[in-house]
């Protein structure tokens, strides 16, 4: 009885410590400062110059890529990232990080006609 009692409480104590031991760890060494960035309503050529005053004001970090899928997709089935991957890229030479916020909900220039769909 005192052995199925300690199997138990044993289990008990994997079972509680398991989720926690499983999971990643993340350690960060500093608060993320950011904010969103919509490069894709910006011209073109100011890229340097916003990423600059980015790191001018002491942002780590920018949300990219929300409300773009027509440009992600611009027709049905062709799918354009090198735009995205330009901005990204240079966010990174900068040392500010990105988060790629694209929605989940979106309404494309083609879908706008058909219908709604995940993205």
């Amino acid at each position: 009885m005192k052995t199925e009692k300690h199997v138990v409480i044993l289990w008990l104590i994997i079972s509680l410590l398991l989720p926690t031991l499983a999971c990643a760890q993340y350690k960060f060494d500093n608060v993320l400062y950011g904010a969103a960035y919509y490069h894709e309503y910006m011209p073109t050529d100011r890229l340097d110059k916003d990423i600059q005053m980015m790191k001018d004001c002491g942002l780590s970090v920018v949300r990219v890529g929300e409300s773009s899928w027509g440009l992600f997709e611009p027709r049905e089935g062709e799918f354009e990232f090198a735009w995205m991957d330009r901005i990204i890229d240079k966010m990174h030479q900068a040392g500010i990080k990105s988060n790629f916020g694209n929605s989940h909900l979106c309404y494309t220039s083609l879908d706008g006609r058909k219908n709604i769909r995940m993205c």
